[in-house]
């Protein structure tokens, strides 16, 4: 930034030089050098190109684009957790035909697949089901429908439920089998949360209650188990992530409630669970078989005769998309403003009152701490050095104006202008 600032000087003079001799007095103009700008002004102007350096950067920060590029992941294999023997039912000797995955996010909200790369990667899983559940919106849900439904070697092997995951300060359900979008609640109150579940079932849809575990580390105000059952939802999410949660699978069981293994799937990673139906008409076995989404649909609303089991492996499945994802691009070009970034973030502390709303902005109210003691202590030594750096500047002007004039004009930008313009030949041949 000094660097610049002295650039903009030494223009700014050479500018001011055209006409030096017609500003001065004749008298001083003899042996008068173009001086560049003073230091008070390099000193604002540094100020201010640093200040502009430190909001872009802060905002680059904050704000950074992914580093990874999932434009040529590779999913090309084909792992079957079922038929390879891998897993067994975690109800002992359960007959199913459907391997569903309950929850799992696009780019349309934060996954980090598109919506096709989504089916792919389920396909390569082993599931025969997918319901595409994007935060608050069914958007990822219905471009992957209308993929499938479009190519034969994906509907061949999988079909799609349209849904979303209803995402506030509250709770996190997921709705499957909607039509419409259910709309956000940044906070909702007991009521609002009853006729969003009221609005899915109007729509002949399913309310699934997600990963207990993880709201309550994360600080959701969520309702009881009791409330939920009351409002009328339909089944639980018994796994977050690697977590198997058996406190909420034996209660739901013990009250009645079917229950699911759900992925909650963003960014290609080994699967830990797979919820297994039986949809009554396809036989015993998933091999080969792809049920029509209502048909699963029915299955599910029909809790009570029909039941769920799931598979789930702490460690997880052998595959996964990290091998082949690449750097991106645009992370790469951001990773100055990112470095400088880490410099000036340091000078403050931002907790957050919450998880993000997917709603709008946080939950809770976020505090900042500002170190000023730091602060003054940075500009203080920048004070120091622009000083020192001054007088290094002033120095060697004095220094080459003694010993080489063009030395003097290629470091400071000043170039001695004399009062007798009449003969330039002599003078010329001195200066050169």
């Amino acid at each position: 930034t000094i660097v610049c600032a002295c650039a903009g000087g030494h223009l700014i003079s050479r500018f001011m030089a055209r006409g030096y001799n017609s500003m001065v007095p004749q008298s001083r103009a003899r042996r008068a050098c173009i001086c560049t700008l003073p230091s008070i002004f390099r000193l604002f102007l540094v100020l201010f190109i640093t200040t502009f350096v430190a909001i872009i950067s802060i905002l680059v920060h904050n704000s950074p684009p992914f580093p990874g590029s999932y434009n040529d992941v590779a999913i090309d294999w084909n792992w079957d957790p079922v038929q390879d023997g891998h897993y067994l039912p975690f109800d002992k000797g359960f007959v199913y035909n459907t391997v569903l995955q309950a929850h799992a996010h696009t780019i349309v909200s934060d996954g980090r697949m598109t919506p096709e790369q989504l089916v792919q990667y389920h396909i390569a899983n082993g599931f025969n089901v997918l319901a595409v559940t994007d935060h608050n919106s069914i958007d990822g849900g219905l471009q992957a429908q209308k993929i499938v439904q479009a190519n034969p070697k994906y509907s061949s092997k999988i079909s799609i439920i349209v849904g979303e995951e209803w995402t506030n300060c509250r709770v996190h359900m997921g709705f499957l089998g909607i039509s419409t979008m259910v709309p956000a609640i940044k906070y909702p109150t007991d009521d609002e949360i009853k006729q969003a579940i009221d609005n899915v079932h109007a729509q002949g849809g399913l309310v699934i209650y997600n990963h207990i575990p993880w709201s309550t580390w994360a600080g959701l105000n969520q309702p009881s188990k009791e409330q939920l059952m009351a409002w009328g939802v339909d089944y639980f999410d018994v796994t977050t992530g690697n977590i198997l949660d058996l406190q909420t699978l034996y209660w739901a069981r013990n009250n009645g409630f079917g229950t699911v293994a759900a992925g909650d799937i963003h960014t290609g990673g080994p699967v830990n669970a797979w919820t297994l139906v039986n949809v009554p008409g396809y036989g015993n076995s998933s091999a080969g078989v792809v049920p029509n989404p209502q048909d699963v649909m029915n299955a599910l609303k029909n809790m009570r005769t029909t039941s769920t089991s799931f598979l789930f492996d702490a460690i997880g499945s052998p595959y996964s998309v990290s091998g082949t994802i690449t750097t991106n691009p645009v992370y790469t070009f951001a990773t100055p403003w990112l470095l400088v970034g880490d410099i000036f973030t340091s000078f403050y502390t931002v907790t957050r009152g919450g998880p993000y709303s997917f709603v709008n902005g946080y939950c809770g109210t976020d505090t900042i701490e500002v170190d000023y003691k730091s602060i003054l202590a940075t500009f203080g030594w920048f004070l120091m050095l622009f000083i020192f750096l001054e007088f290094v500047r002033y120095g060697v002007g004095l220094l080459s104006e003694r010993i080489c004039p063009g030395f003097l004009t290629l470091i400071t930008g000043r170039k001695p202008v004399v009062q007798d313009t009449e003969n330039l030949t002599p003078l010329m041949d001195i200066w050169k």
